[in-house]
């Protein structure tokens, strides 16, 4: 770091893999772990530590994504920065309530698949890889709108029941780029329809719930109630 002349950011994925203690759930360890990890600002350069923490077990609200291990780590260090994905593609950025200094309204990011040059395997084919990019509370409202219409379609699809996943992605009209039903789209938007409690799955086959067939109903419905030029009207 020296040689460098100083760095501005350390990161250190992750807080599990340099922890020497023995107890994660020890107080007195995690502790310790913190303050030895806030040694690394005094470094060449005083930089930013960034932490990347794995959270508690069975996280289901954003509220609840706080570091694995003994609450002192979380009392040492100055800030928990959280990312919480939802409506399939789109990650919002923000902290829990432990933060010294000003907070910030939650920034929204966009999942995008994307291949580089610099990438490559042994037989010289790209490999896909995702990079998370900021995009605006306009392009965050389409692309909720967008997961929407998703949701819509595929409760209006599984109105009709004992359809195979394939079925599914074939009558909503999802392919993928070779043409092939896109199965793997299904289940990431049946697995919010079923957060939602909207539909579930047992041996393999997925089905509406009575709020899903509500739901589906009530989204053929909006479909229809267009005036000639195809303007919608709130029902």
């Amino acid at each position: 770091m020296k040689r460098l002349g100083g760095v501005d950011l350390v990161i250190i994925d992750t807080s599990a893999a340099y922890f020497n203690g023995k107890d994660e759930l020890s107080n007195t360890e995690m502790g310790a772990h913190a303050r030895m990890l806030r040694t690394l600002t005094t470094l060449p350069g005083e930089p930013c530590v960034l932490v990347l923490c794995h959270p508690v077990k069975h996280v289901t609200d954003p509220s609840q994504l706080l570091p694995r291990g003994g609450g002192a780590f979380l009392a040492e260090v100055d800030g928990n920065l959280t990312l919480w994905k939802h409506d399939g593609v789109l990650l919002d950025l923000h902290h829990s309530d432990k933060l010294r200094g000003p907070g910030f309204e939650p920034i929204s990011l966009r999942l995008e698949t994307v291949t580089t040059t610099r990438l490559m395997d042994k037989k010289g084919r790209l490999i896909p890889t995702v990079r998370a990019v900021w995009i605006s509370d306009a392009e965050t409202e389409r692309e909720t709108e967008d997961a929407r219409s998703d949701e819509d379609a595929l409760l209006k699809t599984m109105l009709i029941p004992g359809q195979s996943i394939a079925d599914l992605a074939n009558a909503c009209g999802w392919h993928t780029s070779s043409g092939d039903a896109y199965k793997s789209k299904v289940q990431r938007v049946l697995k919010r329809l079923e957060k939602d409690k909207l539909a579930s799955t047992k041996r393999g086959v997925a089905t509406l719930t009575e709020a899903g067939k509500a739901a589906a109903n009530a989204s053929a419905t909006r479909q229809t109630t267009r005036d000639l030029n195809g303007r919608r009207y709130p029902t």
